[in-house]
């Protein structure tokens, strides 16, 4: 059985950009098996962490702006030797210091949530919130292991 775990990026309390972290919450409690980290960001201390999983599904806001292609993005990503800037890094530099450390490194997948409101507050537009349901059920496939290339 593979280990699955997907970690959700944001700050709660800059409404939509906790989308990442209220969809890890939910595949938690939904979808038996699977691991959840809820992170304000990407450290470089997760990196020790993702050898341990086969698959790795890491859920994130948007601005309006950073998506073409729709409200929901699902793309897989690798290792990437993109600078590191202080505490902060994307899902490819952690992946990449997985490598680094010499344990397998899992598939994995960055899934792309469009959000509108970053101001200060608690919970998500009623925009971000539908579309969170998407997101969802994409992270859902992605840990049964039925990969997806975009929503």
């Amino acid at each position: 059985m593979s280990r699955a775990l997907v970690v959700g990026i944001g700050n709660d309390l800059r409404r939509d950009d906790g989308v990442g972290r209220v969809v890890a919450d939910a595949v938690g409690r939904l979808v038996a098996g699977v691991d959840v980290r809820l992170e304000h960001q990407l450290l470089p201390e997760l990196a020790e962490i993702l050898i341990c999983y086969d698959r790795v599904v890491f859920v994130d806001a948007a601005g309006q702006g950073a998506l073409d292609r729709g409200g929901v993005v699902v793309r897989e990503v690798g290792p990437t030797a993109r600078v590191v800037r202080g505490h902060v890094a994307d899902p490819g530099v952690v992946l990449a210091l997985a490598a680094m450390l010499g344990g397998p490194v899992p598939q994995a997948w960055l899934v792309t949530v469009r959000a509108g409101d970053f101001g200060h507050g608690e919970g998500l537009s009623p925009a971000t919130a539908a579309l969170a349901l998407q997101a969802l059920a994409a992270v859902r496939e992605l840990c049964r292991g039925e990969a997806s290339s975009g929503i």
